[in-house]
């Protein structure tokens, strides 16, 4: 047997053949940290006797990529009998994690050429192989029974000649728990096996003092809880009580305790709407104490590390996770639906509310959850602590409330509270068989297109699986509030299916709406936003109103930065969604906004003219924002993709046609003499038309050289810079990679090139919601990706 590196981790050999006392106490002795390779050479065992059992117990994620390999001699069924019965210590139920079928001794390359030649632990390692997945102990996804195996772990060590090869058991969540759980057969130590097979991760239990200062440093919120205690007073103190701050939060790790003083919540309540009628119109936000924070937010960064690693979470759940926003939800919904539309078909979206989704987690459910998705008895004992046992009171001007218990529900304004949720709905996604899932935490969406002539299949089908979510929702003590959910119908006979669509949820029948806020948006059927766009037009002028007394007193330079952050940001918000969808009446609608913070910023008189000095202040331009971080919405002018093709034709009509026609008269007449050479003059004459409108549309359509990235107003040209948070862009196009362009010639980095744009499933482009996606073939001027560059569309 090979020497085996040891990095953290404690290896076990369990023998089943035959169970003697000598084997037995080298089995204990390993458990209590003696090295078990010397243990086994003075033993004497030699290969023929000893039964391939294999364990790890991973003390952290970021040390968990070891290598490691076994020779394990033959496995035989009447080894099964023994197993069975065989009790585990409880050292060895917390050391014991099963790594999965033993390696093939020989190379993968050896292998029969078809699967039915192969032994079943070949058919595994190549398929284990072969798939990508990036689990270090992949077979633990799947508890089976298999010809009368009790259970996962008995059956490793049972007689699979027989047994075919299932490729589920290839994919799948780590641990998932509803297949762990679903019709195993039990036997008096199945339980004890079946927790032996989990892949487990713990806290890291000793945290240095420079790891507690990072994570103290990176609390923004200034809010004190009920102690008085703030973060700038923790800072300042610092160097002083850091130590003992330390000291305190690794003993914490190492007891697996939650800090009874630091579960006490103070319950700040946050109104939902303008009026106020009801209790249900406020929104609790819980104030929690600075520590509480400190040690959430190391909790929260070690199981995002186990999440991430894992891959558990599901790919559309964007909820306070890096790199997603609403806007990632947003841009998935938007362009699927555009690219249903595209295809003639009809959609309809189900916009789902949960009642108090964050109030109702279960916390024994919770725990099972947890528990099935890797995490260890120590950190569910550390999660236990944190969730029992808490307190809060409600505190408004006229005073405080006494102390309450709470029984259930994660607190809102927490820093664990989201992640918590979105693991416990991890599965909820999996239980729909046809309609397209997309969370946002507790915003839940269904999208399901159908072709006109299906409506009534597609009314069926939307039902079971919303009946199905339902029904697993209650599991999770989760309720869905048919009154505040709704349904969006889009596409080309919206009308006719809007009566006939009837979706049922928990017996109440769901409206169909023109338009709905979905994630702070206001959505509708046309996909025009218009009424999102009102909506921000009405608090861009509200908010200047305000600063409009105080213009005489303000500083040209105060005034910019007062409209930029609080006029013109309203329209920053998921601008890269609606943005292209808008149309010729809403961009002069904006336009006139952004004028007015013109007149105002500069005291330019009401009725003078302005359009000529939007390039002379053009810092106005939510392209050339003075802030990096905030992502632009649209060039000076606000001249959209649909205004181009207007240009394009005016110019073509008055310049080149009659240029063209009076060519094609002359040379008709007097110079051919067959088809053949007017068919070629035709063709080079339109290739001719072409290259002078690319050239036209590129020197009117750039002021300067592509460095500056500015467009001309009369262009029409739509024009989107990069967000510099590129966690938002990036990651939502590495999940989509989908969007790419089928150019008539080569791309290259310093020209552009007319092309057709078409859906594929190549190249990573950013899109940024550019593209008006509803025309299935456009002309397009496009710039290579690049950080820095510009990304630019056109639609002819």
């Amino acid at each position: 047997m090979k020497e085996i590196r040891e990095r953290k981790v404690i290896y076990l050999l369990f023998t089943a053949v035959t169970v003697s006392s000598k084997c037995a106490s080298i089995s204990q002795t390993c458990l209590s940290g003696t090295d078990y390779h010397s243990l086994f050479v003075e033993a004497h065992l030699n290969k023929s006797t000893v039964t391939r059992l294999e364990g790890a117990n991973i003390l952290e994620n970021e040390d968990s990529d070891f290598e490691s390999s076994l020779e394990s001699g033959p496995i035989f069924s009447s080894d099964l009998a023994l197993f069975l019965n065989t009790e585990l210590s409880e050292g060895l139920k917390k050391q014991l994690v099963h790594v999965g079928p033993y390696r093939p001794e020989r190379p993968i390359s050896g292998f029969a050429n078809d699967d039915s030649n192969r032994s079943f632990s070949e058919v595994y390692y190549k398929k284990r192989t072969s798939s990508g997945q990036l689990l270090k102990r992949f077979w633990i996804s799947y508890s089976v029974t298999l010809n009368g195996v009790y259970c996962h772990p008995c059956w490793l060590f049972a007689d699979r000649s027989s047994t075919s090869f299932n490729p589920a058991w290839t994919t799948g969540m780590l641990n998932d728990w509803k297949c762990l759980s679903k019709k195993i057969l039990t036997h008096e130590n199945a339980r004890v096996h079946l927790d032996a097979c989990l892949v487990y991760s713990t806290w890291k239990a000793i945290l240095s003092e420079d790891d507690v200062n990072k994570y103290l440093l990176g609390i923004k919120s200034k809010c004190t809880g009920h102690d008085d205690l703030s973060i700038d007073m923790l800072i300042l103190c610092c160097p002083y009580i850091l130590p003992y701050i330390t000291h305190i939060i690794n003993t914490c790790f190492l007891y697996s305790t939650f800090p009874e003083a630091w579960k006490i919540s103070r319950v700040i309540p946050l109104p939902k709407k303008d009026i106020i009628t009801t209790y249900n119109d406020l929104r609790p936000i819980s104030i929690l104490p600075v520590l509480s924070k400190l040690l959430e937010k190391i909790m929260n960064s070690q199981i995002l590390k186990h999440v991430n690693h894992y891959d558990i979470l599901p790919p559309r759940q964007s909820g306070f996770r890096k790199g997603f926003s609403c806007a990632t939800t947003l841009l998935d919904v938007n362009d699927d639906i555009l690219k249903d539309l595209d295809q003639g078909k009809t959609v309809a979206l189900v916009l789902l509310d949960y009642s108090k989704a964050f109030d109702t987690i279960n916390h024994s459910t919770l725990l099972a959850i947890l528990h099935f998705l890797g995490f260890s008895s120590n950190s569910i004992n550390m999660l236990k602590s944190y969730l029992n046992n808490r307190l809060q009171f409600v505190q408004t001007g006229r005073g405080k409330s006494g102390r309450a218990n709470i029984c259930c529900g994660v607190p809102q304004g927490s820093i664990l509270g989201p992640l918590l949720f979105c693991l416990y709905t991890c599965n909820l996604g999996n239980i729909l068989r046809f309609c397209t899932p997309y969370f946002y935490a507790d915003d839940t969406q269904l999208k399901f297109s159908f072709y006109s002539d299906n409506i009534l299949d597609a009314n069926k089908i939307i039902n079971d699986d919303l009946t199905s979510l339902v029904l697993e929702s209650k599991k999770h003590h989760l309720l869905i509030n048919a009154q505040k959910s709704t349904i969006l119908v889009f596409g080309r006979f919206k009308e006719n299916f809007q009566n006939s669509l009837r979706i049922i949820v928990d017996g109440d029948d769901l409206k169909c709406s023109r338009e709905a806020k979905n994630l702070g948006i206001i959505m509708d059927t046309n996909l025009r936003y218009e009424g999102h766009i009102s909506k921000c037009i009405k608090k861009a002028y509200s908010s200047l109103k305000m600063l409009y007394p105080h213009r005489h007193i303000l500083s040209q330079t105060l005034k910019l930065k007062l409209t930029d952050s609080l006029v013109l940001s309203h329209f920053n918000y998921c601008d890269v969604v609606y943005g292209p969808c808008l149309d010729k009446v809403n961009i002069n609608r904006i336009e006139k906004v952004q004028k007015s913070c013109l007149r105002y910023t500069y005291g330019i008189r009401k009725y003078d003219p302005i359009s000529y000095k939007l390039q002379e202040f053009a810092v106005f331009s939510f392209f050339e924002s003075s802030s990096e971080d905030v992502p632009p919405f649209a060039e000076t002018g606000f001249e959209v993709m649909s205004n181009l093709p207007l240009q394009m034709s005016l110019y073509f009509n008055v310049i080149f046609v009659p240029l063209w026609g009076l060519l094609l008269t002359l040379f008709l007449v007097e110079n051919f003499y067959s088809y053949t050479e007017l068919y070629k003059f035709i063709v080079i004459t339109i290739l001719s038309t072409i290259f002078i409108m690319e050239i036209l549309r590129l020197y009117l359509g750039y002021e300067g050289n592509l460095k500056d990235k500015r467009i001309l107003k009369n262009t029409g040209m739509y024009n989107y810079k990069f967000l510099k948070v590129q966690g938002l862009v990036d990651a939502h196009f590495q999940r989509r990679e989908r969007f790419c362009t089928e150019f008539l010639g080569k791309i290259d980095e310093d020209n552009y090139f007319l092309g057709k744009i078409i859906w594929t499933d190549e190249a990573k482009f950013s899109r940024e919601g550019i593209v008006n996606l509803r025309k299935t073939y456009m002309w397009s001027g496009k710039e290579i990706y690049n950080k820095n560059l510009v990304l630019t569309f056109f639609v002819c």
